[in-house]
């Protein structure tokens, strides 16, 4: 009866060493090699820029416009920004600075809330031309997650 279990527990032994060398080999198969991703941001001059937008599905999109030297909130409302706020809203943007590619497929926007439905999406312009057109989500590591504007990839921002 002894020599039955210990060649019974032998058959099982290698059964289980095969399911998981067999599970390791499909999990490697599974991994296939991110393409080769960069992501830039483009330069821009903060003296150049005339025109912010911030939108977010759950907010009103707010538009702040420069004119004669003055910022003005003009939608949702028309007033006076807070110059300070919008001179430090535009060196933060400035000073962004790709750390990484967090992720190259659209499955992930949702999850680095980097879409329509959870991201906030950031415009800038200079004479009518936008120059920065991106969605910022969730900050993560101490980087926040970035998309430009009709690309799938996901960049991992400092600043």
């Amino acid at each position: 009866m002894g020599k039955n279990r210990i060649a019974i527990a032998s058959i099982v032994l290698v059964i289980l060493a095969a399911l998981v060398l067999w599970k390791l080999k499909e999990r490697e198969a599974e991994v296939v090699a991110e393409p080769d991703v960069k992501i830039t941001l483009p330069a821009f001059k903060q003296g150049d820029i005339d025109e912010l937008t911030f939108a977010a599905s759950d907010r009103p999109k707010v538009r702040h416009v420069k004119t004669g030297g003055t910022w003005n909130l003009v939608e949702p409302l028309a007033a006076k920004s807070d110059q300070s706020a919008i001179t430090t809203a535009l060196s933060k943007l400035g000073e962004l600075e790709v750390t990484g590619v967090a992720a190259t497929r659209k499955e992930n926007h949702a999850k680095l809330e980097v879409d329509a439905t959870k991201g906030t999406r950031v415009t800038a312009k200079a004479g009518g031309k936008t120059v920065l057109d991106v969605w910022i989500g969730n900050y993560r590591s101490g980087n926040s997650m970035l998309r430009k504007e009709g690309e799938d990839a996901v960049a991992t921002v400092k600043g």
